[in-house]
């Protein structure tokens, strides 16, 4: 014998349609999560080929002027050491 009668629901008439209209929300958000997700992997991809491509550009960019600061190093000294060769031709 059952101790309360299957005739009742569980809760009032009137929660009945909120429910309900949670359940639909439930169903409803798994499906846009995923849209969410499947973009969020494409923007995370598009993001790290960008960075990919600066990276290139700032190790051009570094390389460029790393060589540019070298040659300049090697014009002063050797027109330092030009100079120093003048001056020590006319002592002699």
């Amino acid at each position: 014998m059952p101790l309360e009668p299957d005739v009742a629901p569980p809760y009032p008439s009137p929660m009945e349609p909120r429910v309900a209209v949670l359940e639909e929300l439930a169903r409803t958000t798994g499906a846009a999560l995923e849209r969410m997700d499947r973009r969020l992997d494409t923007m995370t991809a598009e993001h790290r080929a960008g960075l990919d491509g600066l990276r290139s550009e700032y190790r051009a960019d570094f390389r460029w002027l790393l060589g540019t600061m070298l040659a300049g190093f090697g014009t002063i000294l050797g027109l330092l050491g030009g100079l120093i060769g003048v001056i020590l031709h006319g002592f002699h």
